[in-house]
Protein backbone atom coordinates (compact mmCIF):
# COMPACT_ATOMS: atom_id res chain seq x y z
CA UNK A 1 0.00 0.00 0.00
CA UNK A 2 1.13 3.54 -0.69
CA UNK A 3 1.68 5.80 2.29
CA UNK A 4 -0.10 8.80 0.78
CA UNK A 5 -2.72 8.74 -1.96
CA UNK A 6 -4.15 11.95 -3.41
CA UNK A 7 -6.82 12.52 -6.02
CA UNK A 8 -6.29 16.21 -6.64
CA UNK A 9 -9.77 16.88 -7.99
CA UNK A 10 -11.93 14.13 -6.37
CA UNK A 11 -13.81 13.69 -9.66
CA UNK A 12 -10.87 12.49 -11.76
CA UNK A 13 -9.93 8.91 -12.47
CA UNK A 14 -7.30 7.28 -10.30
CA UNK A 15 -4.81 8.81 -7.91
CA UNK A 16 -2.82 11.88 -8.93
CA UNK A 17 -0.08 11.23 -6.36
CA UNK A 18 1.08 8.04 -4.68
CA UNK A 19 3.96 7.78 -2.22
CA UNK A 20 5.61 4.61 -0.98
CA UNK A 21 8.75 5.27 1.06
CA UNK A 22 10.30 1.85 0.38
CA UNK A 23 10.70 2.86 -3.28
CA UNK A 24 13.54 5.27 -2.45
CA UNK A 25 16.90 3.65 -3.29
CA UNK A 26 18.66 5.27 -0.32
CA UNK A 27 17.79 7.21 2.81
CA UNK A 28 19.54 10.20 1.27
CA UNK A 29 17.22 10.07 -1.74
CA UNK A 30 14.19 10.14 0.57
CA UNK A 31 15.69 12.99 2.63
CA UNK A 32 16.10 15.03 -0.56
CA UNK A 33 12.34 14.79 -1.28
CA UNK A 34 10.97 14.88 2.28
CA UNK A 35 12.74 17.88 3.83
CA UNK A 36 13.11 17.78 7.61
CA UNK A 37 14.09 20.66 9.85
CA UNK A 38 15.85 18.09 12.08
CA UNK A 39 16.24 14.42 11.07
CA UNK A 40 16.68 13.50 14.74
CA UNK A 41 12.98 14.29 15.28
CA UNK A 42 11.24 13.95 11.90
CA UNK A 43 12.29 11.78 8.98
CA UNK A 44 11.04 9.41 6.33
CA UNK A 45 12.03 5.87 7.27
CA UNK A 46 12.50 3.84 4.07
CA UNK A 47 12.96 0.55 5.97
CA UNK A 48 9.76 0.75 8.05
CA UNK A 49 7.89 2.66 5.31
CA UNK A 50 6.64 5.61 7.37
CA UNK A 51 7.26 9.20 8.37
CA UNK A 52 8.71 9.13 11.85
CA UNK A 53 7.89 12.01 14.25
CA UNK A 54 9.28 12.35 17.75
CA UNK A 55 8.47 14.83 20.48
CA UNK A 56 10.93 17.74 20.47
CA UNK A 57 9.55 19.54 23.55
CA UNK A 58 8.95 23.20 22.70
CA UNK A 59 10.98 23.19 19.47
CA UNK A 60 9.07 23.56 16.20
CA UNK A 61 10.06 20.59 14.03
CA UNK A 62 8.59 19.96 10.60
CA UNK A 63 8.91 17.67 7.63
CA UNK A 64 7.34 18.37 4.27
CA UNK A 65 7.35 17.52 0.60
CA UNK A 66 6.34 19.75 -2.27
CA UNK A 67 3.71 18.39 -4.64
CA UNK A 68 4.13 19.06 -8.35
CA UNK A 69 0.51 20.22 -8.49
CA UNK A 70 -1.93 22.23 -6.39
CA UNK A 71 -4.92 20.54 -4.79
CA UNK A 72 -8.30 21.63 -6.10
CA UNK A 73 -9.76 24.42 -3.93
CA UNK A 74 -13.19 22.77 -3.75
CA UNK A 75 -12.77 19.01 -4.17
CA UNK A 76 -9.96 16.55 -3.44
CA UNK A 77 -9.25 13.35 -1.50
CA UNK A 78 -6.19 12.36 0.55
CA UNK A 79 -5.63 8.97 2.17
CA UNK A 80 -2.91 7.71 4.45
CA UNK A 81 -2.16 5.25 7.23
CA UNK A 82 -1.57 6.63 10.76
CA UNK A 83 -0.09 4.80 13.76
CA UNK A 84 0.13 6.94 16.91
CA UNK A 85 3.00 6.14 19.23
CA UNK A 86 3.13 6.88 22.94
CA UNK A 87 3.96 10.49 23.71
CA UNK A 88 6.68 10.89 26.34
CA UNK A 89 5.54 12.06 29.75
CA UNK A 90 6.15 15.65 30.76
CA UNK A 91 5.65 17.10 27.28
CA UNK A 92 2.77 19.39 28.22
CA UNK A 93 1.61 21.58 25.36
CA UNK A 94 3.39 19.55 22.68
CA UNK A 95 1.31 18.43 19.74
CA UNK A 96 1.75 17.37 16.17
CA UNK A 97 -0.18 18.31 13.09
CA UNK A 98 -0.45 16.43 9.78
CA UNK A 99 -2.05 17.87 6.67
CA UNK A 100 -1.77 19.76 3.40
CA UNK A 101 -0.36 23.28 3.35
CA UNK A 102 0.15 26.23 1.02
CA UNK A 103 3.81 26.63 2.05
CA UNK A 104 6.86 24.52 2.80
CA UNK A 105 7.66 24.09 6.50
CA UNK A 106 4.52 25.71 7.92
CA UNK A 107 4.29 26.73 11.56
CA UNK A 108 1.28 27.27 13.79
CA UNK A 109 1.78 31.04 13.82
CA UNK A 110 3.23 31.78 10.37
CA UNK A 111 1.11 32.97 7.45
CA UNK A 112 -0.12 30.03 5.41
CA UNK A 113 -3.26 28.09 4.59
CA UNK A 114 -3.69 24.45 5.58
CA UNK A 115 -6.23 21.69 5.97
CA UNK A 116 -5.30 19.56 8.95
CA UNK A 117 -6.23 15.89 9.02
CA UNK A 118 -4.56 14.83 12.27
CA UNK A 119 -4.11 17.16 15.21
CA UNK A 120 -2.86 15.23 18.20
CA UNK A 121 -2.42 17.20 21.39
CA UNK A 122 -0.95 15.69 24.55
CA UNK A 123 -3.34 17.74 26.67
CA UNK A 124 -6.17 15.87 24.92
CA UNK A 125 -4.42 12.56 25.66
CA UNK A 126 -4.80 10.40 22.55
CA UNK A 127 -7.71 12.28 21.00
CA UNK A 128 -7.53 13.00 17.31
CA UNK A 129 -8.76 16.29 15.90
CA UNK A 130 -8.94 18.01 12.53
CA UNK A 131 -8.87 21.63 11.55
CA UNK A 132 -7.63 24.33 9.25
CA UNK A 133 -5.30 27.29 9.11
CA UNK A 134 -6.41 30.43 7.28
CA UNK A 135 -3.49 32.81 6.98
CA UNK A 136 -2.27 33.12 10.56
CA UNK A 137 -5.49 31.89 12.21
CA UNK A 138 -5.64 28.27 13.39
CA UNK A 139 -8.88 26.49 14.21
CA UNK A 140 -9.42 22.90 15.22
CA UNK A 141 -12.14 20.55 16.35
CA UNK A 142 -11.06 17.86 18.76
CA UNK A 143 -13.22 14.82 18.25
CA UNK A 144 -14.63 12.31 20.69
CA UNK A 145 -12.45 9.70 19.02
CA UNK A 146 -9.65 8.42 21.24
CA UNK A 147 -6.85 6.67 19.38
CA UNK A 148 -5.13 3.62 20.86
CA UNK A 149 -1.33 3.84 20.95
CA UNK A 150 0.50 1.43 18.58
CA UNK A 151 -2.66 0.79 16.57
CA UNK A 152 -2.99 1.31 12.82
CA UNK A 153 -5.66 3.67 11.51
CA UNK A 154 -6.45 4.69 7.96
CA UNK A 155 -7.37 8.34 7.43
CA UNK A 156 -9.38 9.70 4.51
CA UNK A 157 -9.90 13.42 4.07
CA UNK A 158 -12.28 14.87 1.52
CA UNK A 159 -12.71 18.50 0.64
CA UNK A 160 -16.41 18.37 -0.09
CA UNK A 161 -16.67 21.99 -1.22
CA UNK A 162 -14.87 25.30 -0.82
CA UNK A 163 -16.25 25.49 2.73
CA UNK A 164 -16.59 21.88 3.88
CA UNK A 165 -13.93 19.38 4.99
CA UNK A 166 -14.60 15.77 6.05
CA UNK A 167 -12.11 13.65 8.01
CA UNK A 168 -12.87 9.92 8.36
CA UNK A 169 -10.95 7.37 10.43
CA UNK A 170 -11.07 3.65 9.57
CA UNK A 171 -9.93 0.64 11.58
CA UNK A 172 -8.75 -1.14 8.44
CA UNK A 173 -7.76 -0.22 4.91
CA UNK A 174 -10.66 2.17 4.18
CA UNK A 175 -13.61 -0.16 4.70
CA UNK A 176 -14.64 -0.10 8.39
CA UNK A 177 -15.44 3.47 9.40
CA UNK A 178 -15.02 4.19 13.11
CA UNK A 179 -15.18 7.98 13.27
CA UNK A 180 -16.12 10.95 11.07
CA UNK A 181 -15.64 14.65 11.68
CA UNK A 182 -17.01 17.25 9.23
CA UNK A 183 -15.88 20.84 9.62
CA UNK A 184 -16.78 24.15 8.05
CA UNK A 185 -13.68 25.89 6.67
CA UNK A 186 -13.20 29.33 5.10
CA UNK A 187 -13.23 29.36 1.30
CA UNK A 188 -9.97 31.32 1.52
CA UNK A 189 -8.05 28.15 2.52
CA UNK A 190 -6.59 27.57 -0.96
CA UNK A 191 -3.47 26.78 -3.00
CA UNK A 192 -2.47 23.69 -1.01
CA UNK A 193 0.62 22.18 -2.66
CA UNK A 194 2.67 20.64 0.19
CA UNK A 195 2.22 17.70 2.54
Amino acid sequence: MSNFLINSSRFGNGWTYEENFTEYATQGAADAVWISSDVNYARVDIVNNWVWLQDAASVNINIYTALDFTLDNTAFVTRFKWRPLAMPSGNNGVDYILGASSVAAPTRTGASDALISVWRDDTEEEQKGAGYKDGGTVSRSMSNFTAVVDTNYWIEDIRLSATSWKDTTYSDEFSTEIHTLTQVVPSTVISLDHL
